[in-house]
């Protein structure tokens, strides 16, 4: 009886660590809609002085805050129940996770505009929603990230349902802070901190403190951090390059075509502007053209330069951690804020530096995190197998930089030829290009995992070991 209701209690416990975070920032979202947007005219020192930011630092964060709000909870509900559904077959479920893999990123590669011209008509005067991006975007991200996750643990590692839903929570988190963030530069620039007319540096950082603490919150709630989630992500990795009892080849196809149905099914209700069809036509004419391909090499040598460069970093780093035990806690726990903050520095790296310098150091910034993840949970792991399953884990964090820095401020590129072609209103020419970019993303990725298996030496436990 008391084993039952320490039981009982432990449950309690988890369901409320669970849920407390997302609620309690669904609430903040919708007080601060309720209060309305701040008036620039008021001063505002007491919150943030002026040579901080004061109105655009504040008026950033409320945009976060909202975002952050308004996905977490729901993306976090809506991916763990898909999650859920799907894992009581486990054909499905193995299809599922192949093509989350590289689709669960498809909102942080996807350009805003781009979004815009998927679903309203240029020349319409359709005006878009106020929570637009919310519902296209940033939910979609959560989703996705935190069904992708859910069905790693549920169904690889054949863990129990809270378990599941407790760590799919954690990634639903930091998933919704790190699109909050994205749409905050893409979509808002002008009410954050890093607005054009800033020159004051500082500002950058001061707001990537703030931000980082929260990010050390969600850590600490959810085990997050690089030293508290290694354990799990080498479980993850294990399982991913141990031989599979069921195939997924032909579930993936299978869930494939349903997509494009559903899609080509939508394009004809005109809930989205834009067929399969006519993407199919364009992303034919891009292939065999030559423009494409010089866009693919400047975009491929930005992405490889810039984690060749977190990669070097992440070694030496390693190897000090690994031979100095008395840093190793404090700087992990450090560490693991690089998995946002940096996104909110970029901005300031745009003063003084070339557009190549810039987009190698935006790939090399949001790249680091996930090598140093990777390589930390596999540090046991042969060294060839741990390089390329980091870099694949890096892959669409070094995509989505060299995107985001194309778009933002470039000539040639990936990037620059999905934001030329949405400029001129060539929406299934933007949309093929974007698509494409998934495609190189995962075949890159597969061939980084078949490498990966190909060098992996699982561990053989003798009898005596088991004896002792």
């Amino acid at each position: 009886m008391v084993e039952q209701l320490e039981a009982s209690q432990g449950e309690n416990i988890s369901l409320t660590r669970t849920l407390a975070l997302p609620i309690f920032a669904l609430c903040l979202a919708m007080l601060l809609i309720y209060l309305g947007p701040e008036d620039p005219n008021i001063s505002g020192k007491i919150f943030a002085p002026y040579n901080l930011g004061a109105y655009h630092f504040r008026a950033g964060l409320r945009n976060i805050a909202i975002t952050f709000g308004l996905s977490c909870l729901p993306g976090a509900l809506i991916g763990a129940a898909l999650g859920h559904l799907l894992a009581q077959n486990s054909q499905l479920a193995a299809a599922s996770i192949s093509l989350l893999r590289i689709g669960q990123w498809a909102p942080f590669v996807i350009w805003w505009v781009l979004v815009e011209l998927i679903f309203v008509t240029p020349g319409t005067g359709v005006r878009l929603g106020k929570y637009f991006f919310e519902l296209t975007m940033s939910i979609p991200a959560v989703a996705l990230g935190a069904c992708y996750y859910y069905l790693r643990i549920r169904h690889l590692l054949r863990q129990g349902l809270r378990t599941s839903a407790f760590a799919s929570a954690g990634v639903a988190c930091n998933r919704a802070l790190f699109i909050s963030i994205v749409l905050a530069l893409l979509v808002w620039l002008d009410h954050w901190v890093v607005f054009l007319e800033n020159e004051n540096v500082a500002r950058h950082y001061f707001a990537a403190v703030v931000l980082g603490c929260s990010l050390l919150l969600v850590n600490r709630i959810y085990r997050t951090g690089i030293e508290q989630s290694a354990h799990i992500y080498r479980e993850f990795f294990v399982a991913d390059l141990s031989p599979r009892q069921e195939s997924s080849f032909g579930p993936t196809l299978l869930v494939s075509a349903l997509a494009v149905a559903a899609w080509e099914i939508l394009s004809l209700l005109e809930f989205i502007k834009v067929s399969p069809t006519a993407v199919i036509h364009a992303s034919s004419t891009l292939i065999f053209g030559a423009d494409l391909w010089q866009d693919v090499w400047y975009s491929f040598k930005e992405v490889l330069i810039g984690i060749a460069i977190s990669g070097i970093l992440v070694l030496m780093i390693s190897a000090a951690l690994m031979t100095n035990h008395v840093i190793r806690k404090w700087s992990l726990a450090i560490l693991s804020l690089t998995f946002a903050v940096p996104m909110v520095t970029l901005p300031a790296w745009e003063m003084g530096y070339g557009q190549l310098t810039l987009h190698i150091a935006s790939v090399a910034c949001l790249s680091f995190f996930p090598l140093l993840h990777t390589a930390w949970a596999i540090h046991e792991e042969p060294l060839l197998c741990r390089i390329f399953l980091a870099v694949d884990q890096a892959l669409p964090y070094g995509f989505a930089a060299t995107l985001y820095g194309q778009m933002m401020m470039g000539t040639a590129g990936l990037g620059f030829a999905t934001i030329v072609a949405s400029a001129e209103v060539k929406t299934e020419k933007a949309f093929a290009i974007f698509l494409i970019t998934l495609a190189i993303l995962f075949g890159l990725s597969s061939l980084l995992r078949l490498l990966a298996r190909v060098f992996y030496r699982p561990r053989v436990v003798s009898d005596e070991s088991l004896v002792s």
